[in-house]
């Protein structure tokens, strides 16, 4: 697992915030990641979603659920923790809204919630994943995502981070928007990475342009925990992001 560090200046923050972003766990145990949130104490881990590898009610006492769930109780006991649905959780039920409540997570199924973190308001948002909404899931295209709670979002004051599982949906509905900082996963890194550059993303096809990093200053897409796919991961290790948001002089 690779631990990357990013430091960002926040034009909107009075003091230094620190940001684990831990995406697509998919039901591995993440067990150096865990050790490294302990080690690292962020302020906030925040969860784009696909920590399950399924929805949990369809299998609760296989494995890679029992995995995911171990992860969650762990984290949510070093820093408050925020999760968004990814495709692979498919929709917020009452399972998924009860296993998080009781491991101190937050869930924010196009919902957001506000924070004061010292002198600074926080709005921490998240996008639920549309591939649960309209017909079949697709790897070639995803669906629209609810684009009036995105509006309503970007219209509170405060700093504004969104969590969006599918990168793919930020130059079409959220790049224009007064957002301040979007986390995403979904890539994979693009699962294979030659010279730099994924080869593959759900969402994107081949050759995606959004798999690892940051883009804009204002999306970034973490490669995730884990793999959920029967194609190994190559020269794509995986990831686990600390962002520190820095105030601007």
């Amino acid at each position: 697992m690779q631990i990357t560090k990013l430091v960002l200046p926040a034009a909107g923050l009075s003091s230094r915030l620190k940001l684990a972003l831990a995406s697509d766990l998919h039901g591995e145990k993440g067990e150096k990641a865990i050790l490294s949130l302990k080690e690292e104490k962020p302020d906030l881990i925040l969860m784009p979603g696909d920590i399950f590898d399924f929805a949990p009610e369809l299998a609760p006492e296989e494995k890679r659920t029992q995995n995911s769930l171990a992860f969650l109780s762990e984290a949510g006991k070093i820093a408050p923790c925020f999760f968004s649905v990814g495709n692979h959780e498919w929709v917020a039920d009452e399972t998924l809204k009860g296993l998080l409540r009781e491991r101190n997570v937050a869930l924010l199924d196009d919902a957001w919630e506000p924070l004061q973190i010292g002198a600074d308001r926080i709005l921490v948002g998240g996008l639920t994943s549309p591939c649960g909404r309209e017909g079949k899931y697709s790897r070639w295209h995803t669906q629209r995502p609810d684009v009036a709670f995105l509006r309503r979002f970007a219209e509170k004051p405060g700093y504004k981070i969104l969590l969006s599982h599918h990168p793919e949906l930020f130059p079409p509905y959220i790049e224009e928007l007064p957002v301040d900082l979007t986390l995403s996963g979904h890539a994979h890194g693009g699962q294979i990475r030659l010279f730099g550059k994924g080869l593959f993303a759900p969402g994107q096809g081949f050759f995606p342009a959004l798999t690892s990093g940051i883009y804009k200053e204002r999306l970034i897409v973490s490669r995730g925990l884990g793999n959920g796919t029967p194609f190994p991961r190559l020269f794509n290790p995986r990831e686990l992001i600390y962002i520190e948001l820095c105030p601007k002089a």
